[in-house]
Order: structure tokens, then C-alpha cells, then sequence
């Protein structure tokens, strides 16, 4: 199969705790406060959407962190004119650190967070990735009709019985769109999905 453009791609899920996932990827038995550590044996980076991270507490955030390798990094979906969050994320940012690696907003306008300014310890400022970014480098991709160039970061929702053909199409349009070599794909899919775009990535030489 191949592509001929050197890519490296880590594909993430929107949400550890998404239903489908719950539904279908962890033993039944398995009790909720495992399933980060089961899903960071298998992915190196997640999405939370804002319902997975708003009203959480520093005591959650260190027990993320307490269930993956650190070489893990968490994702924060934000809503449009979430200004209310800011303090709150702010405070994430600062407990998270460098395993903090940006802020996502597949809806809200770029301007909102202009002002923002969140800082990881040691890391300097936290990237924000957004579809109406006007930087190429925070431009966030969601689909092939994303103006290119664009972030190595993208978000893209597919439904359950996606044909590999549009997997290979999406990946294709998100390593040519994407600067550099690399490139971090959240999914929102069901798990079965979320494999066959694994295995077709592989055939591309994405992994």
C-alpha cells in the first residue's frame, strides 16, 4: 500500500470513558477506575472532551497522571467561549506539565484563548489548536477540506462500518495538510473503527 511521504501517526481516542469504548473495549468486569491505565497500555495520548475534565480537581489530575507512562500526553477539548474555564485550565496546565499537550477547540473561534496565555513549567506556552487558527502550526485539521498547511494535530469523528477506503483517504489528507513529519489523530469512533484505522496506517508505513 505505502505513501511516499515520511509520517509518523499516533492516533488517539475523544474520551477513555467514551460509551462505545466502555461498551466494547474494557472486560466487562473491569472496574471505571481502571480503564485509563487499561487504554494507556494500548495509546500514548488521549482527547478529553469538557465533560470528561470540567469540575475535576488537582486530585484527579495527579491521578491521571498516576495511571500512565509519562511519556503520555492528555489533550483538552474546549467548548465555544469556554471563558469561565480559563482559571480552571490554567491550574490544569500547571499540574499536568509537559504531559499536557494542548488545548483542541473543534468549534470555537481561535480568538477566544488570544488572550489566554497558559504556561506548562519548563515547557513554555501551551499550544492551542484550532480550526479558524490563523497560524498554519496551530491550525487544527478536521477533514480533508481543512486549508492546508496545517497542524500536526487533528480531530475527526467516524461512524461505526467506516469503509478502509475512506480510512486511507482521511490519512492520506491529514499527512499531506500536516508540517513536518509527524502528526497526533483523535478519533471519535467506535473501537472496531479505531482498529481498522490502526491496521490501515500501518500499511500506509505510518507507524
Amino acid at each position: 500500500m505505502g505513501y511516499g511521504k515520511p509520517f509518523h501517526l499516533t492516533l488517539g481516542a475523544r474520551d477513555w470513558e467514551h460509551p462505545a469504548w466502555v461498551a466494547q473495549f474494557y472486560p466487562q468486569d473491569m472496574p471505571a477506575s481502571w480503564r485509563l491505565c487499561f487504554y494507556a497500555n494500548e495509546f500514548s495520548t488521549v482527547l478529553l472532551p469538557p465533560q470528561r475534565w470540567q469540575g475535576t480537581s488537582p486530585a484527579d489530575w495527579q491521578g491521571w497522571l498516576g495511571e500512565v507512562r509519562e511519556d503520555f500526553r492528555f489533550f483538552l477539548e474546549v467548548g465555544g467561549g469556554a471563558l469561565e474555564d480559563v482559571e480552571h485550565l490554567r491550574r490544569m496546565t500547571a499540574t499536568l506539565g509537559p504531559q499536557l499537550g494542548g488545548l483542541v477547540l473543534p468549534g470555537a473561534s481561535h480568538e477566544t484563548f488570544q488572550e489566554a496565555v497558559f504556561m506548562r513549567p519548563g515547557q513554555g506556552r501551551l499550544p492551542c489548536y484550532s480550526v479558524d487558527a490563523p497560524a498554519a502550526r496551530t491550525r487544527l485539521w478536521m477533514g480533508p477540506a481543512t486549508e492546508p498547511p496545517c497542524a500536526p494535530v487533528g480531530w475527526m469523528g467516524l461512524p461505526a462500518g467506516a469503509h478502509p477506503r475512506m480510512l486511507r483517504e482521511n490519512l492520506e489528507a491529514f499527512a499531506r495538510c500536516a508540517e513536518g513529519r509527524s502528526g497526533v489523530l483523535f478519533l471519535d469512533a467506535p473501537p472496531a473503527v479505531m482498529g481498522q484505522t490502526i491496521t490501515v496506517a500501518r500499511l500506509l508505513g505510518f507507524t
